[in-house]
Protein backbone atom coordinates (compact mmCIF):
# COMPACT_ATOMS: atom_id res chain seq x y z
CA UNK A 1 0.00 0.00 0.00
CA UNK A 2 2.97 2.43 0.26
CA UNK A 3 4.86 1.06 -2.76
CA UNK A 4 6.07 4.14 -5.31
CA UNK A 5 7.95 3.11 -8.13
CA UNK A 6 9.10 4.87 -11.52
CA UNK A 7 7.29 2.94 -14.10
CA UNK A 8 6.31 3.11 -17.87
CA UNK A 9 2.79 3.38 -19.16
CA UNK A 10 1.96 1.61 -22.35
CA UNK A 11 -1.59 1.42 -23.99
CA UNK A 12 -3.06 2.23 -27.38
CA UNK A 13 -2.98 5.44 -27.26
CA UNK A 14 0.32 6.58 -25.81
CA UNK A 15 3.31 5.11 -24.11
CA UNK A 16 5.09 7.49 -21.73
CA UNK A 17 6.40 7.73 -18.14
CA UNK A 18 4.47 7.23 -15.18
CA UNK A 19 4.35 6.88 -11.35
CA UNK A 20 2.61 4.16 -9.65
CA UNK A 21 2.12 4.51 -5.88
CA UNK A 22 0.00 2.52 -3.50
CA UNK A 23 -2.84 3.95 -2.15
CA UNK A 24 -1.28 5.28 1.18
CA UNK A 25 1.44 6.96 -0.24
CA UNK A 26 1.34 10.69 0.19
CA UNK A 27 1.28 13.35 -2.82
CA UNK A 28 4.61 14.90 -1.39
CA UNK A 29 6.26 11.59 -1.87
CA UNK A 30 5.27 10.96 -5.22
CA UNK A 31 6.68 14.39 -5.90
CA UNK A 32 9.60 13.84 -4.92
CA UNK A 33 10.29 10.69 -6.46
CA UNK A 34 9.62 12.06 -9.89
CA UNK A 35 11.47 15.29 -9.07
CA UNK A 36 14.64 13.10 -8.62
CA UNK A 37 14.52 12.10 -12.09
CA UNK A 38 13.40 15.53 -13.89
CA UNK A 39 9.71 14.79 -13.81
CA UNK A 40 6.78 15.98 -12.43
CA UNK A 41 3.55 14.16 -11.49
CA UNK A 42 -0.29 16.17 -11.35
CA UNK A 43 -2.79 13.90 -8.92
CA UNK A 44 -6.09 12.83 -10.32
CA UNK A 45 -4.76 11.71 -13.94
CA UNK A 46 -4.38 7.97 -13.79
CA UNK A 47 -3.85 5.93 -16.77
CA UNK A 48 -4.33 2.69 -14.66
CA UNK A 49 -6.14 1.96 -10.98
CA UNK A 50 -6.27 -1.34 -8.92
CA UNK A 51 -9.11 -1.95 -7.15
CA UNK A 52 -10.65 -4.52 -4.65
CA UNK A 53 -14.11 -5.03 -5.70
CA UNK A 54 -17.20 -5.61 -3.66
CA UNK A 55 -16.50 -9.61 -3.88
CA UNK A 56 -13.19 -9.14 -2.47
CA UNK A 57 -11.44 -9.77 -6.06
CA UNK A 58 -8.09 -7.32 -6.94
CA UNK A 59 -8.29 -6.54 -10.61
CA UNK A 60 -6.63 -3.93 -12.72
CA UNK A 61 -8.92 -1.07 -14.64
CA UNK A 62 -7.60 1.35 -17.45
CA UNK A 63 -9.53 2.83 -20.25
CA UNK A 64 -9.16 -0.25 -22.40
CA UNK A 65 -9.57 -3.14 -20.11
CA UNK A 66 -12.77 -2.92 -17.50
CA UNK A 67 -13.34 0.79 -18.64
CA UNK A 68 -16.75 1.80 -17.43
CA UNK A 69 -15.60 0.97 -14.12
CA UNK A 70 -12.43 2.78 -14.68
CA UNK A 71 -14.57 5.75 -15.53
CA UNK A 72 -16.84 5.64 -12.59
CA UNK A 73 -13.25 5.77 -10.68
CA UNK A 74 -12.47 9.00 -12.22
CA UNK A 75 -14.20 11.15 -10.34
CA UNK A 76 -17.38 8.99 -8.87
CA UNK A 77 -16.40 9.27 -5.21
CA UNK A 78 -14.03 7.69 -2.56
CA UNK A 79 -14.99 3.98 -2.28
CA UNK A 80 -18.47 4.22 -3.91
CA UNK A 81 -17.56 1.45 -6.75
CA UNK A 82 -13.92 -0.75 -4.71
CA UNK A 83 -11.67 -0.20 -2.61
CA UNK A 84 -8.70 1.61 -4.44
CA UNK A 85 -5.28 0.19 -3.61
CA UNK A 86 -3.06 1.81 -6.54
CA UNK A 87 -2.94 3.72 -9.23
CA UNK A 88 -0.42 4.78 -11.79
CA UNK A 89 -0.23 8.29 -12.39
CA UNK A 90 1.41 10.31 -15.71
CA UNK A 91 4.85 11.95 -15.45
CA UNK A 92 5.49 15.39 -17.18
CA UNK A 93 8.89 16.71 -18.05
CA UNK A 94 9.41 18.99 -14.66
CA UNK A 95 9.39 23.05 -15.48
CA UNK A 96 10.05 26.44 -13.82
CA UNK A 97 6.93 27.05 -11.65
CA UNK A 98 6.45 31.04 -9.77
CA UNK A 99 4.60 31.40 -6.26
CA UNK A 100 3.10 35.12 -5.33
CA UNK A 101 2.01 35.85 -1.93
CA UNK A 102 -0.45 39.03 -1.10
CA UNK A 103 -1.64 39.20 2.30
CA UNK A 104 -3.85 42.17 3.94
CA UNK A 105 -3.75 42.61 7.67
CA UNK A 106 -7.22 43.27 9.07
CA UNK A 107 -6.63 45.96 11.87
CA UNK A 108 -10.68 45.90 12.85
CA UNK A 109 -10.88 49.10 10.81
CA UNK A 110 -10.32 47.87 7.54
CA UNK A 111 -12.92 45.13 7.34
CA UNK A 112 -15.20 46.67 4.66
CA UNK A 113 -12.60 47.57 2.82
CA UNK A 114 -11.09 43.94 3.06
CA UNK A 115 -14.32 42.30 1.94
CA UNK A 116 -14.56 44.57 -1.12
CA UNK A 117 -11.26 43.33 -1.91
CA UNK A 118 -11.74 39.65 -1.57
CA UNK A 119 -14.09 40.01 -4.25
CA UNK A 120 -11.18 41.05 -6.73
CA UNK A 121 -7.71 38.74 -6.28
CA UNK A 122 -6.70 36.03 -4.73
CA UNK A 123 -4.60 35.28 -1.54
CA UNK A 124 -2.20 32.78 -3.04
CA UNK A 125 -1.09 32.42 -6.82
CA UNK A 126 0.89 29.07 -7.82
CA UNK A 127 1.07 28.83 -11.45
CA UNK A 128 3.74 25.90 -13.01
CA UNK A 129 5.48 27.41 -16.61
CA UNK A 130 5.60 30.98 -15.44
CA UNK A 131 8.23 33.03 -14.74
CA UNK A 132 8.33 35.56 -11.53
CA UNK A 133 7.87 38.68 -13.69
CA UNK A 134 5.15 37.22 -16.13
CA UNK A 135 3.10 36.16 -12.42
CA UNK A 136 3.88 39.73 -11.09
CA UNK A 137 2.49 41.63 -14.03
CA UNK A 138 -1.08 39.79 -13.90
CA UNK A 139 -1.38 40.80 -10.36
CA UNK A 140 -0.39 44.25 -11.26
CA UNK A 141 -4.07 45.07 -11.12
CA UNK A 142 -4.60 43.96 -7.64
CA UNK A 143 -2.09 46.38 -6.39
CA UNK A 144 -3.93 48.98 -8.07
CA UNK A 145 -7.30 48.02 -6.52
CA UNK A 146 -5.28 47.71 -2.62
CA UNK A 147 -4.37 51.72 -3.27
CA UNK A 148 -8.05 52.51 -4.51
CA UNK A 149 -8.93 51.12 -1.23
CA UNK A 150 -6.21 52.49 1.04
CA UNK A 151 -5.46 48.82 2.25
CA UNK A 152 -1.91 48.21 3.75
CA UNK A 153 -0.68 44.99 2.40
CA UNK A 154 2.28 42.89 1.75
CA UNK A 155 3.45 41.01 -1.44
CA UNK A 156 5.79 38.58 -2.00
CA UNK A 157 6.69 36.72 -5.19
CA UNK A 158 9.66 33.77 -6.24
CA UNK A 159 10.47 31.43 -9.01
CA UNK A 160 11.47 28.54 -8.14
CA UNK A 161 13.30 26.38 -11.40
CA UNK A 162 11.28 23.08 -10.63
CA UNK A 163 7.98 22.63 -9.43
CA UNK A 164 9.10 20.35 -6.49
CA UNK A 165 10.86 23.45 -4.84
CA UNK A 166 8.21 25.84 -4.90
CA UNK A 167 5.78 23.27 -3.75
CA UNK A 168 7.86 22.83 -0.69
CA UNK A 169 8.09 26.53 -0.13
CA UNK A 170 4.06 26.85 0.31
CA UNK A 171 2.49 27.38 3.73
CA UNK A 172 1.22 24.56 5.64
CA UNK A 173 -2.54 24.32 5.45
CA UNK A 174 -4.61 23.44 8.37
CA UNK A 175 -5.49 19.90 9.92
CA UNK A 176 -8.68 18.76 8.25
CA UNK A 177 -8.73 16.12 11.11
CA UNK A 178 -9.77 18.88 13.73
CA UNK A 179 -12.79 19.68 11.72
CA UNK A 180 -16.30 18.71 10.02
CA UNK A 181 -15.45 19.97 7.07
CA UNK A 182 -18.16 20.40 3.85
CA UNK A 183 -17.76 22.56 0.15
CA UNK A 184 -19.73 23.79 -2.36
CA UNK A 185 -18.75 24.13 -5.94
CA UNK A 186 -19.37 28.42 -6.62
CA UNK A 187 -20.63 28.45 -10.00
CA UNK A 188 -18.24 31.00 -12.23
CA UNK A 189 -20.83 32.66 -14.26
CA UNK A 190 -22.15 34.10 -10.58
CA UNK A 191 -19.90 37.11 -11.21
CA UNK A 192 -19.31 36.63 -14.91
CA UNK A 193 -22.76 36.87 -16.34
CA UNK A 194 -25.02 37.41 -13.17
CA UNK A 195 -22.46 40.71 -12.06
CA UNK A 196 -23.66 39.08 -8.52
CA UNK A 197 -19.61 39.60 -6.86
CA UNK A 198 -20.98 42.18 -4.05
CA UNK A 199 -23.60 38.85 -2.71
CA UNK A 200 -21.00 36.69 -3.45
CA UNK A 201 -19.10 38.49 -1.14
CA UNK A 202 -21.90 39.08 1.63
CA UNK A 203 -22.55 34.86 1.76
CA UNK A 204 -18.43 34.57 2.26
CA UNK A 205 -18.54 37.28 5.09
CA UNK A 206 -21.47 35.86 6.57
CA UNK A 207 -19.94 32.00 6.24
CA UNK A 208 -16.47 32.91 7.57
CA UNK A 209 -17.78 34.65 10.49
CA UNK A 210 -19.20 31.57 12.18
CA UNK A 211 -17.13 28.86 10.12
CA UNK A 212 -13.20 28.09 9.11
CA UNK A 213 -13.83 29.17 5.45
CA UNK A 214 -11.08 28.31 2.54
CA UNK A 215 -10.93 27.82 -1.57
CA UNK A 216 -9.37 27.21 -4.03
CA UNK A 217 -10.06 28.50 -7.48
CA UNK A 218 -9.56 27.01 -11.09
CA UNK A 219 -10.23 27.24 -14.56
CA UNK A 220 -9.79 24.14 -16.27
CA UNK A 221 -13.10 24.71 -19.18
CA UNK A 222 -10.30 24.46 -22.19
CA UNK A 223 -8.23 21.65 -20.80
CA UNK A 224 -11.22 19.27 -18.89
CA UNK A 225 -12.20 15.91 -20.13
CA UNK A 226 -15.61 15.20 -21.44
CA UNK A 227 -18.05 12.98 -18.89
CA UNK A 228 -17.40 10.53 -21.29
CA UNK A 229 -14.05 10.37 -20.40
CA UNK A 230 -14.28 10.70 -16.50
CA UNK A 231 -17.07 10.97 -13.77
CA UNK A 232 -16.44 14.10 -12.52
CA UNK A 233 -19.15 16.27 -11.39
CA UNK A 234 -19.63 18.78 -15.56
CA UNK A 235 -20.60 21.58 -13.46
CA UNK A 236 -16.87 21.57 -11.68
CA UNK A 237 -15.61 22.36 -14.93
CA UNK A 238 -17.26 25.68 -14.76
CA UNK A 239 -16.87 26.02 -11.21
CA UNK A 240 -14.86 29.59 -10.16
CA UNK A 241 -13.77 28.00 -7.10
CA UNK A 242 -13.95 25.46 -4.52
CA UNK A 243 -15.23 25.75 -1.33
CA UNK A 244 -14.47 24.14 2.20
CA UNK A 245 -16.13 24.92 5.33
CA UNK A 246 -15.22 23.34 8.75
CA UNK A 247 -16.77 23.38 11.89
CA UNK A 248 -14.31 22.20 14.99
CA UNK A 249 -15.13 18.87 16.42
CA UNK A 250 -15.33 19.82 19.68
Amino acid sequence: MKSLELTRFESANHTRPAVRMGAVVETSKAYTLASSHGMVVVGGMCPTVEVVTGNGTLIASNSTHLSDLFWALRGGGGGAYGVVVSMTVKNFRDTYTSSAHLTIPNNTTNTESLYEFIGFVMALAFVAGLHKRELDTLMQQAFETVSDLHLDFEYTSSESPAFLSAFSSLPMMWNVSDYNAGGRLIPRDLVTMNNNTEGLVKAIRHVGSHTLFSAVSFNVRDEASSPDEVAVYPSSHEALFNTFIGVPTS
